[in-house]
Parts: C-alpha cells; sequence; structure tokens
C-alpha cells in the first residue's frame, strides 16, 4: 500500500501541472461604444435611429432620449452608419483603445422631401390653331384632332374623313383630283353625280383661307395631305360659324359651285 502512494502522488501532481499551470489563451481586450442621435438644427435626441457597425455585425436603434450602445467592441478603427427614416445618412469612423469607452454625438440633418418628378408640357396652341380649339371645347360641329389623324398613319384623306366625320364623302383620285361632297342637296348650286342621289360641295378653307377652283366639282384637294394636318372641322349648314358663310370662291372670273348650304370643311395646318 506505502509503495503504491509513492507511485501515485507525482503522477497526480504531474496531471495537475498539465492542466492547471500552463496558462490559458489571452482574451482581447473589448470596449464600449455609446453613440447619442441628435437633430442638427433643434438639438432634440432622435428616438429609433439605426445605429449599427456592420463589419462586426453590430446594431441598436436609439431609445427615447436618442441613445444607443454598442459593445464589446475591439479596439481599433470602425466605420460606424447612422440612419433615421427622414434624415440623411451619417457615415463615420471612431476609433477605441483596449477596454475603452467612447462616447459619441452624432448629428443628422433633416432631409428635404423629394416630390415627384413632374413634367410641364406647353398645352398652349399655336396661334393659327385657337379657333379651332375653341371650338371644339363648344362642342359644336364635329371634330377630328390631330392625334386621330396620327393614329391611322398612311391613310388617305378620304379614309380619314370616312372614319371620323359624318355625311362627307371624298371621291375622285390623284390624276383627276381630289374632291369633297355632302349628301346634302344644295338650294343654290345643287348637281348630280352620274345620276346617282344628290351631292353639293361644301366651302373647304385651310387655315382660314377658302379654296377654290375652276372645276365644277369645287376645290381640288390634292395638295391636302394628312400627315401636314392639325385638325379638321366639319360644320352643317347651321351651325356653320359666321365668318364662314360663304359662297363659292371666284376662280377664272366665276364662281365655283361651292355653297354654305353644302356645309363648310375646315382644314389646320400643323406648325
Amino acid at each position: 500500500m506505502t509503495c503504491r502512494s509513492k507511485v501515485a502522488v507525482p503522477i497526480a501532481a504531474a496531471l495537475l501541472g498539465l492542466f492547471v499551470g500552463r496558462p490559458g489563451p489571452a482574451q482581447s481586450p473589448r470596449g464600449t461604444l455609446v453613440i447619442g442621435v441628435k437633430d442638427e438644427r433643434t438639438g432634440a435626441g432622435l428616438q429609433n435611429a439605426d445605429v449599427r457597425i456592420d463589419a462586426l455585425g453590430l446594431v441598436q436603434s436609439t431609445d427615447a432620449d436618442g441613445r444607443a450602445r454598442l459593445r464589446p467592441v475591439p479596439p481599433g478603427t470602425h466605420l460606424l452608419d447612422v440612419r433615421r427614416v427622414g434624415y440623411e445618412p451619417v457615415r463615420t469612423r471612431v476609433t477605441l483603445a483596449e477596454n475603452d469607452s467612447v462616447e459619441l454625438i452624432v448629428r443628422m440633418r433633416q432631409q428635404p422631401p423629394v416630390l415627384p418628378k413632374v413634367l410641364v408640357v406647353d398645352t398652349t396652341p399655336p396661334a393659327h390653331l385657337r379657333e379651332f380649339f375653341d371650338r371644339r371645347a363648344r362642342g359644336v360641329g364635329q371634330f377630328v384632332s390631330q392625334a386621330q389623324i396620327d393614329s391611322m398613319a398612311g391613310a388617305s384623306l378620304d379614309a380619314v374623313l370616312a372614319a371620323h366625320i359624318r355625311g362627307v364623302r371624298v371621291y375622285g383620285d390623284r390624276a383627276q383630283g381630289l374632291h369633297i361632297a355632302t349628301r346634302r342637296q344644295s338650294t343654290e348650286h345643287a348637281f348630280q353625280l352620274g345620276g346617282s342621289g344628290g351631292y353639293c360641295p361644301p366651302v373647304v378653307f385651310v387655315d382660314g383661307v377658302q379654296l377654290a377652283d375652276g372645276d365644277t366639282l369645287g376645290p381640288n384637294l390634292d395638295i391636302i395631305q394628312p400627315a401636314t394636318i392639325a385638325g379638321i372641322e366639319f360644320y352643317s349648314p347651321s351651325e356653320i360659324p359666321p365668318q364662314y358663310r360663304r359662297s363659292g370662291a371666284l376662280a377664272m372670273g366665276r364662281r365655283t359651285p361651292t355653297s354654305p348650304a353644302c356645309g363648310a370643311v375646315l382644314f389646320w395646318s400643323r406648325p
């Protein structure tokens, strides 16, 4: 028994020295960072500001006094990010020594509200189109806008008129000339086409100037291309604006057969 004791004691002492005698790994000193977040203008503490050091995974929200505490923070220089709704973000660097405790005041500037972009478009019509828009606003007559014409890109004049104006027909061709007529029998200069029904040519104006032609069928509209038209007006006899109640214009020393009793068509060119 005595021999066993003499052997056991040195072994136990050796094992004790193995586990206790050696020093453990060194602990890194850590610090504490206290941040006070304030309004730059009023100096009041800002609650619910987001305070973080992303590289360390540390994040806190400020309390009612505008204060937040980040810990443990190892010694060194760290990038601090502070954000709050309605304020410009703040990014700053802060340096802590070993076992240091640093208090930092961050002042935030209110961010002006960002208004949505507004595209201002000048809707004032060109001077020569003002009466077109004024009469269209009153709603008397039939009107064709530039947008409606553009929606029929490549269409002929007779196709545009047929699509948007009731009771008007364009006939003829580019070789013989294009003419416009209504199905209302004129009391002044009525005429028949091929013995089929009564057609009469309305007075026609382009930018306020009356068209005249020596042809017995009225003005030749071959010069009018839909791509050059900004607006079209059509009026039945009782609706014609006073300044356009004119009989056929003089051409080659005589009057053409156009008559306000057949209505009036006004074309307006693009600027």
